[in-house]
């Protein structure tokens, strides 16, 4: 670009060059690629004021790298997740809206500060802090916040307990895990007249591996561990046992099938209709449809004989690529 060169006073075009240069951020040093426009005639170099790289907005950046600090974007997408503004996020942490506001916006916050922010995004300790100062918060976006962070802090703990956290890939259906969906996928096959646990773990599964099937994802984000009485969730123990906390119209109950007892599970409310899509319900209830008249003595054999079951090893997560070979 052609311009006018303050220092030779000539018409020359400016090229843009990159070069490092030193900050001292809390007594730290750190290098920091800097943006300038220099002149082709007398070689004189000017900040490029229309830069949108801040070198100081960078310097932090990397400062906050180093000490491992909260990020200016994690606060805002915070606050955006569970519906905060800044003064009621402030207020639970006890300093005032216009720091929190310069912080968001690039300013680098004291160790208190961070320490502070650190411990809020935490679902376990924001919970408290909401406990702890209950008016805050306006009663409207109570159970809004509660709602998400049941669910997280439920999350946290299952996957605490487990061999591994996962995030959404082809163990989870590339889908992150879901409990909400959990739930009423369980209500759903439960309602109203219950369903032996071991036939239950196979609806789930073939659920979610048919979706996978038809959509290249799961329903849930559930993975599922091939045990003797076929594919089932992993931890399956301790997620059952959640949904019995997380919903009160869910029980449990020995009943005799057969020659031997069984646990069934049972809903007295149905599951929410807009838990899932459209053609989400078409594959649910085409697998309840499916295994109506199987008792679980049937559905495990049937499930034995998929080669998700057959190609991996006992105990060992199944990957969802096995939906494609999947017999319904």
């Amino acid at each position: 670009m052609n311009r006018v060169c303050p220092e030779c006073g000539k018409t020359t075009e400016w090229v843009t060059i990159t070069q490092e240069e030193e900050f001292n951020v809390k007594g730290e040093a750190i290098l920091v690629k800097v943006e300038l426009l220099k002149c082709s005639e007398c070689e004189a170099e000017f900040e490029d004021m229309n830069s949108e790289n801040d070198p100081y907005a960078l310097a932090y950046e990397e400062y906050r790298k180093r000490k491992g600090m909260v990020f200016p974007a994690q606060i805002v997408e915070f606050r955006k997740k569970y519906n905060l503004t800044q003064k009621e996020l402030s207020s639970l942490l006890g300093f005032g809206d216009i720091t929190l506001s310069r912080y968001e916006n690039g300013s680098l916050q004291d160790e208190a500060h961070d320490q502070l922010l650190k411990f809020v995004l935490q679902p376990t300790n924001l919970l408290s802090l909401i406990k702890e100062k209950p008016f805050v918060i306006p009663e409207s976006k109570h159970e809004h916040i509660r709602n998400i962070l049941d669910n997280e802090i439920i999350k946290e703990y299952y996957f605490s307990k487990i061999s591994s956290r996962r995030e959404a890939d082809i163990f989870s259906g590339y889908k992150t895990t879901d409990f909400n969906r959990v739930l009423h996928l369980v209500k759903y096959f439960a309602y109203p007249l219950g369903v032996v646990k071991t036939k239950l773990m196979k609806l789930l599964f073939y659920s979610d591996f048919k979706a996978f099937k038809e959509f290249k994802h799961s329903l849930t984000g559930l993975a599922y561990a091939k045990y003797p009485y076929g594919p089932v969730p992993e931890g399956f123990q301790l997620l059952l046992g959640m949904m019995l906390e997380m919903d009160p119209s869910i029980s449990t109950e020995m009943q005799f099938i057969g020659n031997y007892q069984g646990e069934v599970f049972k809903s007295s409310t149905a599951p929410k209709v807009d838990a899932f899509n459209d053609n989400e319900w078409a594959i649910i209830k085409d697998v309840q449809n499916r295994f109506e008249y199987f008792t679980s003595k049937d559905i495990k054999n049937f499930s034995h004989e998929e080669k998700a079951y057959q190609e991996n090893s006992m105990f060992e997560l199944i990957p969802y690529s096995y939906a494609d070979e999947l017999l319904i």
